[in-house]
């Protein structure tokens, strides 16, 4: 006799969380991003960004790079504080990252920031084309206050006063 066969989500939620910090000393936004590797990997590998585990890409120096610019497409800083200003766009370095045992996936990231900047656009949609549940959140830090926005398909970009 056979078992019938089930229909089985691995999950049933999609997140990715960011912690970021605002460091004035050096001009740098200095943000740990935390996410699923599974769904990342799946993700990355649906866009073909990536051919290999996540764990081969990091340590393939293009699709390295590659994975840098998605995250830079889909978790972005800008600002303008006057119309006639150039407009501010962040590019984040990926400095390191580390799988978790739990499955989870840790990327540390750096951007410089003009320090002149006082309000921040904030999108982040990342993995939200792939997983509509998607829901993202960052916690931004600036002299030890702490403000947090939650991101969804609907809620993609928003704004935070530094």
């Amino acid at each position: 006799m056979f078992a019938p066969l089930l229909h089985v989500k691995a999950h049933e939620y999609y997140f990715a969380f960011a912690e970021v910090d605002y460091n004035e000393k050096t001009a740098k936004i200095e943000a740990t991003l935390t996410l699923s590797a599974h769904d990342f990997e799946a993700s990355l590998q649906k866009d073909n960004v990536i051919k290999n585990s996540i764990d081969k890409a990091f340590l393939d120096s293009i699709e390295f790079l590659k994975i840098e610019k998605e995250l830079n497409n889909s978790f972005s800083f800008s600002s303008e504080e006057k119309p006639q200003e150039t407009k501010w766009i962040s590019s984040f370095k990926i400095e390191g990252f580390q799988k978790l045992l739990n499955g989870n996936l840790e990327i540390y990231l750096s951007c410089d920031i003009q320090s002149s900047i006082s309000t921040l656009t904030v999108q982040f949609n990342l993995m939200m084309d792939h997983f509509p549940d998607q829901q993202n959140k960052i916690t931004f830090i600036r002299k030890r206050k702490k403000s947090t926005l939650n991101f969804t398909l609907a809620n993609q970009i928003q704004k935070i006063n530094l």
